[in-house]
C-alpha cells in the first residue's frame, strides 16, 4: 500500500549500531527505534490479527513479534495468571 492508512508489521533490523522495528509492507518505509516500539499497534506474525506491543511481547519474540494469544506459555506464565486471578476474587 502505497501511501495508504494501514497497519504496520514491524519486524526488528540494524541500522548501523542501532536496533530498529520497520514495517515490512509493500510499499511501506515506515521504521521506529526500539526505544519507542512499545504501545504501537502491529500485525501479528502469527494471525492476522492487530495487537498493541507490550514488553512482554518483545522479551517473548522480538524479531517478529506476535501478540500474547499467540506465544508459547510457560509453567511461570500460567502460575501467574492463576494468582492473578485468585488476588481479583
Amino acid at each position: 500500500m502505497t501511501r495508504g492508512r494501514h497497519i504496520h508489521k514491524y519486524r526488528r533490523a540494524r541500522l548501523g549500531k542501532s536496533i530498529i522495528y520497520k514495517c515490512v509492507m509493500p510499499g511501506c518505509s515506515h521504521f521506529i527505534q526500539k526505544s519507542l516500539i512499545e504501545g504501537r499497534v502491529s500485525v501479528c506474525w502469527r494471525c492476522p490479527n492487530p495487537f498493541v506491543i507490550t514488553q512482554t511481547t518483545l522479551r517473548n519474540c522480538p524479531a517478529k513479534p506476535h501478540c500474547e494469544n499467540c506465544y508459547k506459555r510457560t509453567d511461570k506464565d500460567v502460575m501467574v495468571d492463576a494468582a492473578l486471578d485468585e488476588l481479583i476474587k
